[in-house]
């Protein structure tokens, strides 16, 4: 998977609002402070793919991205 598929597929189940995560399945939210604890979902499907550090996720993905040379 490409990095621009990776970002893809985790904006599809996670969005960033403000300075929090939410799960757009059960929409429970984790504050940027807490990017180093286990996300604790809602009653939602997402929920039983163990435990997820989305924050990270994102990191790893962003940093997987081409930087934009400023010409």
């Amino acid at each position: 998977m490409t990095p621009a598929e990776k970002l893809i597929d985790w904006t599809a189940r996670w969005t960033l609002l403000g300075n929090h995560l939410l799960c757009t399945e059960c929409m429970a939210a984790q504050p940027a402070r807490d990017a180093d604890q286990p996300f604790a979902h809602g009653q939602c499907r997402l929920a039983p793919a163990g435990i997820q550090y989305p924050w990270s996720d994102l990191w790893k993905t962003l940093n997987e991205l081409p930087v934009p040379l400023n010409d």
